[in-house]
């Protein structure tokens, strides 16, 4: 990561991370001053009351911590997402509460769809188009929750790493898998920065054998790996030929009406194309 974010071509002085972070402050100031804006236009026209609102995020953020920059890692600054939720009695609002189990954002489907009551517009229930692993929030959100795991994974086979890796975080511990390389265990209630990595001693090792096959249950690291290797195979060959740019955005290309030899006039084209060139054969009009 250090290299793919370019972190050996600057010299990162404090001066730079203080004002990296004064940005990212600032910038949190302004979306809350937004949020705060849409709250209060909810609340004068009365749709506060029918509505639900949900404050989250795809990824963290690292801000000079650990001396590294943006996301794509399981550092908790990295990995954690603001999620607050918003929902009025009508939809069995309750009086505000904090809850520090873990969640997912895997979780936040099931949640819509039991806010909705499982029900569609025109009341048939809601069926999903592939079975969903998260669960729905609203019992813990309550508060009446009686069972909940505790326990979220997260993955990442994309841009900066070198093997697919994988994290799963229960209760307090944190384990993350890299296939490849040294596995990694933290306690965030005595640790919070992760940096006692605790594979390996005796004292953890039922709660580093029994995270690390809860973790792999169903992931085939080695599958995982050839099908990597196999689609940058591919993609790099596409690339080559096509001369296109990497892009991890699906981006229509506006030159495709010009590309294809029937708008450029297709028996011309196909006839001039022949290997071997013949010449067509006169049009001779008899009589």
């Amino acid at each position: 990561l250090h290299y793919a974010h370019g972190g050996d071509l600057h010299d990162v002085t404090e001066e730079h991370v203080r004002a990296a972070r004064h940005a990212y402050y600032g910038m949190v100031s302004y979306i809350d001053d937004k949020v705060g804006h849409l709250m209060k236009t909810l609340s004068d026209t009365g749709l506060d009351s029918n509505t639900v609102v949900i404050f989250t995020s795809d990824h963290g953020e690292m801000l000079g911590e650990r001396g590294m920059w943006y996301k794509q890692s399981f550092y908790e600054w990295s990995v954690r997402v603001p999620f607050i939720m918003v929902f009025p009695a009508a939809a069995g609002g309750s009086s505000p509460r904090h809850v520090s189990a873990n969640t997912s954002l895997l979780d936040l489907a099931p949640t819509l769809m039991a806010l909705a009551g499982n029900r569609d517009a025109d009341g048939e229930p809601i069926e999903s188009a592939a079975p969903m692993q998260g669960h729905s929030l609203l019992g813990l959100a309550r508060g009446d929750q009686t069972t909940w795991d505790d326990a979220v994974v997260s993955e990442y086979t994309g841009e900066g790493v070198c093997a697919p890796c994988r994290m799963l975080k229960k209760a307090d511990y944190k384990y993350i898998y890299t296939h490849g390389h040294p596995p990694l265990l933290y306690h965030l209630g005595h640790d919070p920065h992760e940096t006692d990595n605790l594979c390996g001693r005796p004292e953890h090792a039922t709660v580093e054998r029994d995270m690390r096959e809860q973790l792999l249950d169903g992931w085939d690291t080695d599958a995982i790996t050839r099908q990597v290797l196999a689609s940058q195979k591919a993609r790099l060959l596409i690339q080559k030929a096509t001369g296109g740019i990497p892009t991890w955005g699906y981006r229509v290309d506006r030159r495709e009406d010009e590309r294809y030899v029937r708008n450029a006039g297709a028996v011309q084209t196909k006839a001039k194309a022949r290997y071997p060139f013949v010449e067509p054969t006169p049009f001779k009009r008899e009589g």
